[in-house]
């Protein structure tokens, strides 16, 4: 299949992308390392995520990808709000004590 090359160049990338992120936390580097190769494995063994979905209980190996996407893409937002009401916090203790300043 001409999609297995082109998905596993695409997960490398984000691989290779997090890595060179000198800011990135000390948890996402491995989480999305851990994810790149599940990942991969899916891609050129679809099979076996059918078997993994199965003993789930789950229908397809594509359903479970998707409701895995789905878990990954709230942990996701939810991290991206509480950083974000942190440096809104930060912000307004800044903006205060320049005020007072």
């Amino acid at each position: 299949m001409i999609i297995q090359p082109i998905l596993t160049v695409l997960l490398l990338g984000i691989f290779f992308f997090v890595l060179i992120q000198h800011h990135s936390g000390r948890l996402l580097r491995p989480a999305v390392a851990i994810a790149v190769a599940v990942g991969i494995f899916f891609t050129w063994m679809p099979e076996f995520s059918n078997k993994v979905a199965n003993y789930l209980g789950i229908g397809r190996g594509a359903d479970l990808i998707f409701y895995i996407w789905i878990v990954l893409s709230m942990l996701a937002l939810a991290s991206l709000y509480i950083t974000f009401n942190k440096q809104e916090r930060q912000i307004t203790h800044l903006t205060r004590a320049l005020a007072l300043h």
